[in-house]
């Protein structure tokens, strides 16, 4: 498997939204790009977007490791300098609409995070209605 400075040499080479737009439609469609494997197309290609559109790119996709086991995975943190906001980055390519179960992980690493630190959930095939609903109520603090 690459690594992430690789994924990012190659994502650097689409330059304007139309190429991402074309790799992102060509990943989900296929489940893979030629040259990406499933789902690092989108995941990279959503940060990617951010990017050129004046976004801060604070962290690419990482994983948070305690010992020998990875605890977390995050697909990105991204700066927004016009709403002086961090994100948190989920995007999930999948066949089926998106239930809540990856949102409400994202709203444990956002409770570990500082409390203006928001979350951002992409899916191409869209959510479940219980994931609307549910993604609606206010976490707890």
């Amino acid at each position: 498997m690459a690594s992430v400075e690789h994924y990012r040499r190659w994502i650097a080479a689409y330059v304007n939204q139309r190429e991402i737009e074309g790799l992102i439609y060509r990943g989900v469609l296929r489940s893979a790009d030629e040259a990406w494997p499933p789902g690092k197309a989108f995941e990279y290609g959503i940060l990617r977007v951010f990017e050129l559109f004046g976004g801060e790119i604070v962290q690419w996709p990482f994983e948070v490791t305690v010992g020998p086991g990875v605890v977390e995975q995050i697909d990105g943190v991204v700066f927004d300098p016009d709403l002086r906001t961090y994100f948190l980055v989920e995007s999930k390519q999948q066949a089926e609409p998106l239930n809540f179960e990856p949102i409400a992980k994202l709203r444990a690493q956002l409770e570990r995070r500082p409390v203006s630190t928001m979350g951002l959930v992409f899916s191409p095939s869209g959510f479940t209605r219980p994931a609307l609903v549910l993604a609606q109520a206010p976490a707890q603090k």
